[in-house]
C-alpha cells in the first residue's frame, strides 16, 4: 500500500489546500465533507430530518404528469424522512421525481400491511394474480393468518384440510418428482436419444438438399419434405394439363385425385 492510501486508511489525510490555523484535524476534515461526515451532499437537508437515498419503485404505476408507465425497479434518488410511527415501527415517506417528466412523487411505508403507498403523482397498476392459474397453492391472508394463531379449532380444522390436498396432490408430486430425478440423472440415455434424433434430421436435410441440388434449385431455396397435399395437387394439375374425354369426367377424376391424397380423418 502506497504511504498516500495509507493515510487515507488511517483517516488522516488532508487535501492540499487546508489551512492548519482554521481548526483541528477533525474539524477541518469535516469542514471540507460540508459538515455532514461521510455522507456528503447527501445530508444537506438532515437539520430537517431528510436524507437522500437510491429509491427504487416498488411495483409498476402510471405517472400522473404524463400517463406514462414507471416499471418495478427502476431507481430514484429520493428524500427520506420520517412522517408518523406505527406502534415502535416508524413511518417514512420518500419523495423523488420521475424521468419522463419530473413529476413530484410520493411512497409512504405502510407497516400494518407491509407494503408501500403511492400517495401523489402516480396511480399504482393493479396487476390480478390467481393461484389456481399459476398452479400453485394459495397462501393464507392476514386475517386468517391471525385466525390460526388465535382459535385453535380453527386450526385443527384447516390441518385437517391441508392434509386431505396434500393426499390428493401426492401422485401428481411423486410424477414430478420422477421426471425430475430422471431427467437429471440420466443424462447418458437422454443425450443418446437427442443425438439419434439430430442423426436423422442431418441425414433427412442432406437428402433434401441433394433433390434440391438435382432439380436445379438455388442453395437459398431449401426444399420441404413431400406431403399427401402435394402428391394430390401434382396429380391433379397433371389430370388438368392432359384435356382429355369430357369435363365432367375430368372434374370426377380431379375430386378422386384430391379424395385419394387426403386424410380420412376429420381436422
Amino acid at each position: 500500500m502506497s504511504s498516500l492510501a495509507a493515510a487515507r486508511a488511517d483517516g488522516y489525510y488532508f487535501p492540499p489546500d487546508w489551512d492548519p490555523s482554521k481548526g483541528t484535524s477533525s474539524g477541518a476534515s469535516a469542514k471540507y465533507k460540508g459538515n455532514q461526515g461521510s455522507l456528503g451532499r447527501r445530508a444537506n437537508k438532515i437539520d430537517e430530518g431528510i436524507l437522500v437515498v437510491r429509491f427504487e419503485a416498488p411495483y409498476h404505476f402510471w405517472c400522473s404528469g404524463c400517463n406514462q408507465k414507471v416499471g418495478q425497479g427502476v431507481r430514484f434518488n429520493a428524500e427520506k424522512k420520517q412522517i408518523g410511527n406505527y406502534h415502535s415501527t416508524k413511518i417514512w415517506s420518500f419523495t423523488s421525481v420521475t424521468r419522463c417528466c419530473a413529476n413530484v412523487v410520493e411512497f409512504h411505508t405502510d407497516p400494518k400491511s407491509c407494503e408501500y403507498i403511492l400517495v401523489k403523482g402516480g396511480v399504482r397498476k393493479v396487476e390480478e394474480y390467481s393461484a389456481e392459474e399459476a398452479g400453485t397453492q394459495e397462501l393464507a391472508g392476514r386475517e386468517d393468518r391471525l385466525k390460526l394463531a388465535e382459535d385453535p379449532f380453527y386450526a385443527l380444522e384447516h390441518k385437517g384440510a391441508q392434509e386431505q390436498r396434500a393426499k390428493q396432490q401426492k401422485p401428481a408430486l411423486e410424477a414430478l418428482y420422477d421426471d425430475s430425478t430422471f431427467k437429471t440423472t440420466e443424462h447418458y440415455s437422454l443425450n443418446k436419444a437427442l443425438r439419434r434424433q439430430m442423426r436423422a434430421q442431418k441425414a433427412e436435410s442432406k437428402k433434401l438438399e441433394e433433390e434440391g441440388r438435382a432439380m436445379g434449385l438455388p442453395e437459398h431455396i431449401p426444399l420441404l419434405p413431400s406431403s399427401s397435399e402435394d402428391t394430390a395437387g401434382a396429380a391433379a394439375a397433371a389430370l388438368a394439363s392432359r384435356g382429355t374425354g369430357s369435363g365432367f369426367k375430368d372434374n370426377l377424376k380431379l375430386k378422386r385425385a384430391l379424395i385419394r391424397g387426403s386424410s380420412i380423418f376429420s381436422t
